[in-house]
């Protein structure tokens, strides 16, 4: 029985990982960016391919391994909507305990970076960029 490219993955081969990336990160990455924002869409696509060798035993057996990668990245993006729509409400709530304490409107609550990403529960990068 010969070998598919989703089965030499699960063994965790190298070369099947570079041919896999090959084929589908332009394309994954131009979904994801229509979907989200750039900078969303390769930390996406970035982490979809950590997330596939991590959990390439999984594989194994995969029929087609084009729809599976493309439902990982839908799932992917599912997850950081909820996500940023959590650290939007989060947000809200910061700046209105700001506006109770007597803050102006004006101005957007002025928080160290560290602080505004562990509300958020992401990188100081995409913190600063979402804050923008």
């Amino acid at each position: 029985m010969a070998s598919t490219l989703a089965d030499t993955l699960a063994v965790g081969d190298p070369e099947a990982f570079a041919a896999l990336y090959d084929r589908l990160a332009a394309r994954l990455f131009n979904t994801a960016r229509i979907l989200t924002s750039a900078g969303d869409a390769e930390d996406i696509v970035h982490h979809l391919f950590v997330e596939l060798a991590r959990s390439r035993q999984r594989l194994a057996g995969v029929v087609d391994l084009e729809a599976y990668v493309f439902t990982m990245l839908r799932h992917a993006i599912s997850r950081r909507r909820r996500r940023f729509a959590i650290d939007r409400k989060a947000l809200g709530r910061i700046a209105a305990e700001r506006l109770r304490a007597g803050g102006s409107r004006e101005s957007p609550p002025r928080l160290p970076d560290d602080e505004l990403a562990a509300v958020m529960h992401t990188s100081l990068n995409t913190a600063a960029s979402r804050y923008r």
